[in-house]
């Protein structure tokens, strides 16, 4: 928004407008899927994880309240600039993070759904043909074989 214009440059009218309303978009975004990545997790993680995602939230919405006030105020684009980059960082390390959590709360596939090595008893070697019978087997007792 504010690349093409000089640092010393006044903000034209209704940039101001365009980002408050962008920030803004961009912090209720944020808080959404924060919302969404603590539904997800475990009950036992959800309070903790809740007041670590708070306190970026906060500081994200700080960011982007003296971002407004340098928009408003001065319309200085160098500064402007400044204050942009730090909600930008601290937008990037708080997606990261709630990433990083919506992985650790995707549940783990349940074992019928992943794929099996099937080691012939004793050789410690695959065999096609034992694969072929114990998977016959499988699908005729439903349970899951052991082999050790």
């Amino acid at each position: 928004m504010v690349a093409r214009y000089e640092a010393n440059e006044p903000l034209p009218p209704g940039l101001r407008e365009e980002i408050i309303e962008a920030i803004s978009a961009v912090l209720a975004e944020a808080q959404a899927a924060a919302r969404v990545t603590v539904a997800a997790l475990a009950a036992s993680q959800r309070r903790s994880v809740t007041a670590f995602l708070d306190a970026r939230l906060g500081r994200l919405a700080a960011a982007a309240g003296e971002m407004a006030a340098a928009a408003k105020e001065d319309g200085d684009v160098a500064a402007l600039r400044r204050h942009l980059r730090k909600f930008e960082v601290l937008t990037s390390a708080l997606w990261t993070v709630q990433f990083e959590l919506s992985a650790q709360a995707v549940p783990s596939p349940s074992p019928r759904s992943t794929a099996r090595v099937l080691i012939a008893p004793g050789t410690g070697q695959g065999s096609a043909a034992y694969a072929k019978r114990s998977t016959r087997r499988m699908r005729a007792s439903s349970a899951t074989p052991i082999h050790s």
